[in-house]
């Protein structure tokens, strides 16, 4: 999923208005249709916090290393890693903030209610995949790639689990 999604997905929760809500709880659950953790499937879990954006950069930096680093002296590829790594979290908030003044809101909903877990999975997700791209600077060996592909699969397939645990809790509906 991209940073564009989470944080699009992240606003239009935040934005539901109380209206909404309640007539999301007062509806059966016949004609909500299926719950979301039913719909959930072991794909989407698995790239649910993928950042597309970061990764489709990366990918492209990398292909071209070989040349750049003849051009820019001093770099390497821990360099270009670790510059990407910090930038996920960063093109997330920007996102985010840009989402949420394009819903007529104020960019930073305060610290308590900023979005950490989405921002934090994201960055520990391409942390995993920024390892496990194909003709990667790291670990060259088969043994190796496979390895990187094997941990970033799991650390994927966790960040969507512990998602549900750290996602915010639904408002309680109203009396009625």
């Amino acid at each position: 999923m991209s940073l564009n999604s989470l944080a699009a997905n992240r606003v239009a929760r935040d934005t539901a208005t109380i209206a909404q809500r309640r007539e999301l709880s007062r509806a059966s659950e016949d004609t909500l249709g299926p719950k979301e953790q039913d719909v959930q499937n072991a794909l989407s879990a698995l790239v649910e916090y993928v950042p597309a954006e970061t990764i489709t950069l990366y990918l492209a930096v990398v292909s071209s290393l070989p040349v750049l680093v003849g051009i820019v002296p001093g770099l390497s590829a821990a360099k270009v890693y670790g510059c990407f790594g910090l930038a996920t979290p960063i093109l997330f908030a920007v996102i985010y903030a840009g989402k949420r003044r394009a819903a007529g809101q104020s960019r930073c909903p305060g610290l308590k209610l900023w979005p950490w877990w989405p921002m934090v999975a994201a960055t520990v997700a391409f942390l995993a995949w920024g390892v496990a791209v194909p003709n990667g600077p790291f670990l060259a060996d088969e043994g190796g790639r496979v390895l990187a592909g094997l941990l970033a699969i799991i650390v994927s397939t966790l960040l969507g689990v512990f998602g549900r645990l750290f996602a915010p809790k639904p408002e309680p509906s109203p009396s009625t």
